[in-house]
């Protein structure tokens, strides 16, 4: 699919964001009958889901560079390649493109046995079911850079955007009409003021998995009466990265990793 921005009806497509979406599902059933009171069904069932948001100039191999704006980047891929996700001037609307997002390949699968016995009065099913929850992704947000130009867009500083842009690095003159301004993060009202840039791999793998038990006897005590007899034992992991990279609070540490300050973020 496509996701296009417009300006009075007409698509802009370098503004354009891909998204590409590839499931798989495949699904079986056996039956086994060795004879008159025995029965086995074995079922399986695999789903597989890929889903990547790939805006057209990350496609079209542009960079921040090309526009004059050299993030320090040298090495580009699908992660950073593109215009920078924001640029900002004080006054004026910020554009940029969207980040680059991948969700999966999320992968589930599903194994079920039931045996059936027939004896007398009674009807017994025992079985068990296996299921597999694998979750993979990543959101690379500001891995393109973020850039504001000028100081707050207010008073006297509305217009400092555009001439904090064309100054560049270098403080604004205050012959062009924008009284230099003391900031609280840049120290006075440079060209450039602030900009971000994300480094690091913030791609998830998380795990989890389903367990089940189950015996069940039908007991038809009367023609009229049958009394249902069962127990079933369902148990759930609780999730963890494949890599061990989770992190939480801790109110005596602080922020924590998995792996390093704590050996995991959950119990069991």
């Amino acid at each position: 699919g496509h996701g296009n921005n417009k300006t009075g009806g007409n698509t802009l497509p370098i503004w354009r964001t891909d998204i590409i979406v590839k499931p798989f599902v495949i699904a079986g059933t056996w039956t086994f009958l060795p004879n008159s009171v025995w029965a086995n069904s074995l079922r399986a069932g695999y789903a597989r889901s890929d889903q990547l948001f790939s805006p057209i100039d990350e496609e079209l191999g542009l960079s921040s560079t090309q526009l004059g704006l050299p993030t320090g980047v040298v090495n580009y891929g699908p992660r950073n390649l593109g215009y920078p996700q924001s640029m900002s001037l004080a006054g004026f609307n910020g554009i940029g493109s969207r980040n680059t997002e991948v969700q999966g390949p999320e992968n589930s699968l599903e194994i079920n046995d039931q045996i059936s016995y027939l004896v007398g009065k009674h009807s017994v099913r025992f079985g068990g079911t296996v299921m597999t929850n694998d979750q993979n992704g990543a959101t690379w947000a500001n891995t393109r850079g973020t850039l504001t130009f000028g100081s707050a867009a207010s008073g006297s500083n509305f217009a400092s955007g555009l001439a904090a842009f064309l100054a560049g690095q270098n403080a604004v003159p205050a012959t062009v009409g924008v009284p230099l301004q003391i900031n609280s993060s840049a120290g006075q009202n440079t060209g450039l003021q602030s900009a971000t840039l994300f480094y690091g791999d913030p791609s998830s793998h998380i795990r989890r998995r389903t367990f089940s038990l189950f015996v069940q006897d039908d007991w038809r005590i009367r023609p009229r009466l049958t009394l249902n007899l069962g127990i079933r034992y369902d148990l759930t992991t609780v999730p963890h990265d494949r890599d061990y990279i989770l992190g939480s609070f801790d109110p005596n540490l602080g922020l924590v990793q998995e792996g390093v300050q704590i050996p995991a973020v959950h119990n069991g």
